[in-house]
């Protein structure tokens, strides 16, 4: 099962084939930042010490230094080592987090909680827009994962896409 998801992910790969976007490369910079290949502070901006760093990460685990390669490459780890979430309280935690954000928190429904190798948690929602029509499924990521405090667990911090970037979408993806 994991091999067909892997094949849709890579294939599906939010990376555009020739120019890269603003998203991709921020991404690409958190990543490379988060190996120990520091590019500064992320701008989405495809200089020249975003270069060098990938053509040092492309050395360093053998893919090309293209950020479409770059992706595919982390794509294929990421999907190997992360983990389906099981502990309800943890997947509430989340929820929880994602619905401050929503306007109708409480229709919402969730799919695909997973835990990445980072401890970050993704996974998507379908939630209700201001006329009550379900708007689709969107990917959200956290900042870290829920801490756990006595007997439950606190709210993460939690970034949700808006149909503009797909910014958690390409997190998830290769765990940035």
């Amino acid at each position: 099962m994991k091999s067909y998801v892997l094949a849709a992910l890579v294939a599906c790969a939010p990376f555009s084939a020739s120019a890269e976007t603003f998203g991709e490369v921020f991404i690409a910079q958190t990543k490379l930042n988060s190996l120990g290949l520091d590019v500064g502070k992320p701008d989405g901006r495809m200089g020249p010490v975003t270069r060098k760093a990938l053509k040092a990460a492309a050395e360093r685990y053998g893919f090309e230094p293209t950020l479409g390669d770059m992706f595919k490459y982390f794509a294929v780890d990421t999907v190997k080592r992360e983990i389906k979430v099981k502990d309800e309280a943890i997947i509430q935690a989340v929820k929880d987090a994602v619905g401050d954000g929503l306007k109708d928190p409480f229709s919402a429904q969730y799919r695909n909680f997973r835990i990445l190798p980072s401890g970050r948690i993704c996974g998507e929602v379908n939630a209700k827009n201001t006329y009550g029509a379900y708007v689709g499924w969107t990917t959200f990521i956290t900042h870290g994962g829920p801490l756990k405090i006595g007997g439950s667990y606190s709210r993460p911090s939690v970034h949700v896409d808006d149909g503009e970037t797909e910014l958690a979408a390409m997190s998830c993806l290769i765990d940035a």
